[in-house]
């Protein structure tokens, strides 16, 4: 007889899954158990940072297109009201070509920081959705849909 068991989190970072096996004798009465312990922190880690970096921008560690796609459906799905700002940079390559990737990358970077310390109370997701254009969709309450094309 085999008892499957969960998967516990032991630590910070530690995570187990445990089988109970259970002996019986030739009365079926039980005689002993024994129980099997696995670390599995390798792999939760893993699927973990799977899923991240699956919604993630890898440079500035906010949503990414994949995601912000998903959320935008079930937004439209749900018939809620929002309003999305759309920010561009225009010739954002020019600043690659005259500065460098790096500084580009670290504009990139600053924008995606600002973007995630707005602090706005109907704030719903924002994410980068190209190389050089980022979105931002709050929740409305006022009863109309506002676009606003930031270049």
């Amino acid at each position: 007889m085999s008892e499957e068991g969960g998967l516990y989190e032991m630590g910070v970072m530690d995570f187990w899954r445990s089988n109970k096996k259970i002996f019986l004798d030739y009365k079926n009465r039980v005689e002993a158990y024994l129980y099997l312990l696995e670390d599995v922190t390798l792999r939760e880690i893993k699927e973990k940072n799977e899923e991240y970096y699956s919604s993630h921008d890898e440079l500035t560690k906010i949503y990414n297109n994949n995601y912000f796609n998903k959320k935008y459906s079930q937004m439209t799905d749900e018939l809620s009201l929002y309003e999305m700002a759309v920010i561009n940079f225009t010739d954002f390559k020019l600043i690659n070509n005259v500065f460098g990737s790096n500084q580009g990358d670290f504009c990139l970077i600053k924008a995606a920081e600002t973007l995630n310390n707005v602090s706005v109370n109907y704030f719903k997701i924002y994410a980068r959705i190209s190389a050089d254009k980022f979105c931002r969709i709050f929740e409305g309450n006022r009863g109309f849909f506002v676009c606003w094309i930031l270049d």
